[in-house]
């Protein structure tokens, strides 16, 4: 792969590298009434 091309892959697949994280983070931090509700994600 040229220089190019991984700047493209990696510009495409970073923001959602970060979403990912971020969303596991919160999800991580929030509090839920049980496990149950926190592996369902129900609210």
């Amino acid at each position: 792969m040229d220089f190019h091309t991984i700047k493209i892959v990696l510009g495409l697949s970073v923001p959602f590298l970060l979403a990912t994280l971020w969303a596991v983070i919160h999800a991580a931090q929030k509090e839920f009434g049980s496990l149950r509700e926190k592996v369902a994600g129900n609210e």
